[in-house]
């Protein structure tokens, strides 16, 4: 899916802390024990919101005195690296979400954003659910985010659940569908266009993955809007790049912010009057704010 690979692609540290999470739930408490302590030391060090994947791990791991250890390690780790900031920094993130006056794609809610994978993705729950009731309680603990970021946790934790088929009822000619079913979640997607800069510059984009790759591609660094957090910008900043999302440019407001660009597939219609086209990559319009 889109929202996945634009996470793997920015190295978002959530994915890496996801995968180790999904390894330490799968691997068995016997024979194991090095492989858990070594997920026990890398999960804080990957994501300081780690404790949000260690909860379920103690819960349901006979080996959960090795992630009690690795939840009070790694936040000695990262109070002892931030201090104050580090526990004002987990304040921001959980009230960032209610100040945002514009939608984000990894922060959307199940409903408005993946319910139909989900849905499809929980087939094998339905039938199997009492055979691994620690399996549907874990699911349960990340849904209850309502965020489709941890649909990267969810859709695994489900289909572990195929586990209890007995493959020799399915006839061999629906083998091959249900798997490629099963898998379309994760399939292969273009990705969005990169633009790029060869000198420091202010950006405004009308949406955030073209934003981030544009960090990510420029020649040189630039400064962006909108923000890495959306919900920790002004709220006249979140106005203005609300209108862009719409198709409209405000040119007093670019003016204020001193941008030098304007980056966006959304205007129609004659250019307003303080911006130029400069060039076009692929679907996205490069407009240089006139001075």
């Amino acid at each position: 899916m889109v929202l996945l690979a634009d996470r793997v692609l920015l190295g978002r540290p959530a994915v890496f802390a996801s995968g180790l999470f999904l390894l330490a739930y799968a691997l068995r408490d016997r024979g194991r024990l090095s492989w858990h302590l070594l997920i026990a030391v890398l999960l804080p060090l990957v994501y300081y919101l780690f404790f949000i994947y260690v909860v379920p791990l103690i819960a349901f791991k006979r080996l959960r005195i090795i992630y009690v250890l690795s939840l009070l390690l790694g936040l000695f780790f990262w109070i002892s690296l931030g201090e104050l900031s580090y526990i004002q920094l987990i304040f921001h993130i959980l009230t960032a979400k209610a100040n945002r006056l514009i939608a984000v794609a990894e922060g959307q809610t199940f409903a408005a954003g993946l319910l139909s994978v989900l849905v499809l993705s929980a087939v094998p729950l339905l039938f199997f659910w009492r055979k691994d009731i620690k399996t549907v309680l874990t699911s349960v603990y990340f849904l209850a985010s309502n965020q489709i970021r941890y649909v990267e946790v969810v859709v695994p934790l489900w289909s572990s659940l195929f586990r209890f088929l007995k493959v020799e009822s399915i006839p061999w000619k629906l083998s091959v569908p249900l798997l490629l079913f099963f898998l379309s979640p994760y399939a292969v997607v273009s990705q969005p266009e990169a633009v790029s800069f060869d000198r420091l510059v202010r950006v405004a984009f009308s949406n955030m993955p073209e934003m981030y790759r544009s960090i990510y591609f420029s020649k040189a660094n630039i400064q962006v809007i909108p923000s890495m957090e959306v919900g920790w910008m002004p709220k006249e900043v979140q106005l203005f790049l609300k209108d862009l999302t719409k198709g409209k440019l405000d040119c007093s407001k670019v003016r204020e912010f001193r941008l030098d660009y304007v980056v966006e597939d959304t205007l129609v219609g004659k250019l307003p009057s303080c911006v130029e086209l400069e060039r076009v990559e692929g679907r996205l319009r490069v407009l240089r704010v006139k001075k």
